[in-house]
C-alpha cells in the first residue's frame, strides 16, 4: 500500500481518524485495535513507515498479563 500520510502519523491511533471518509470509512479501526493492545493485552504498539512506502505495525505483547491466573483444560 502507500502507507500512512505523513500529517496523521502522529494522531493514527486518535479515533475518527481517516484519509478515506468519502469511501466510508469511520477511522475507528486503529483506535479499536491499539487500545485492546495497551488495555486489555498490557502490550504496546507502534506505528513504522519505511521510506520505501507501505506501513508495518510492530506489536509487543507480554507473555504473561499481570494478575491474570492460567486455566488448564
Amino acid at each position: 500500500g502507500v502507507g500512512v500520510a505523513q500529517d496523521i502519523r502522529e494522531s493514527v491511533f486518535d479515533p475518527f481518524v481517516t484519509t478515506k471518509r468519502a469511501s466510508g470509512s469511520t477511522g475507528l479501526g486503529m483506535n479499536i485495535v491499539h487500545n485492546q493492545v495497551t488495555g486489555s493485552l498490557k502490550g504496546a504498539i507502534e506505528l513504522i513507515s519505511p521510506l520505501a512506502g507501505g506501513a508495518q505495525w510492530k506489536i509487543m505483547l507480554p507473555k504473561k498479563i499481570p494478575g491474570q491466573v492460567a486455566h488448564v483444560a
